[in-house]
């Protein structure tokens, strides 16, 4: 459970009402993931002590442009400084707004469900060369984040 102090200083960074709930959420490699609840839902991530500021923004900056070019894809809340990321306690955060969704079972997913699937992939993959990199992260890391969504469960 995140501490009172954090919670607290949270709800005025992303200037939030009361918090009716925060369940902590499986998987994260790089981060830790929150499902927050008042009136919305919103995932908070925080992020891995290790991962270097211009790393986060570069992945943060990337993900509102694949948002803006009508990519199906959760874009990051400014926080109340207008900011993409925000610094809580030490810690590197970022509100995404919560989706509502469900996985594919590898052994159900349909020839449809393929063909979406593909679809999406190569927008992202189109998306991914036109993209102009803000701090010259590695290059390697969005090829890399497309090799994970294509080694999917569904797609073996």
């Amino acid at each position: 459970m995140l501490p009172p102090e954090f919670i607290k200083l949270f709800l005025k960074e992303y200037n939030l009402r009361k918090i009716k709930k925060i369940i902590k959420l499986d998987g994260g490699i790089e981060n830790e993931n929150y499902l927050i609840e008042n009136e919305h839902k919103y995932v908070l991530r925080i992020y891995n002590k290790n991962k270097p500021i211009r790393d986060i923004t570069e992945e943060l900056t990337f993900i509102h442009f694949l948002k803006i070019h009508a990519f199906p894809t959760p874009s990051p809340i400014l926080n109340y400084g207008k900011k993409l990321v925000s610094k809580i306690n030490g810690s590197y955060t970022a509100l995404f707004p919560f989706v509502e969704g469900y996985h594919i079972n590898k052994n159900k997913a349909s020839s449809k469900h393929i063909q979406s699937i593909a679809r999406t992939v190569n927008k992202y993959h189109q998306l991914s060369k036109k993209y102009k990199h803000t701090n010259k992260m590695k290059h390697n890391q969005i090829q890399i984040n497309l090799r994970k969504i294509k080694n999917l469960d569904f797609l073996d």
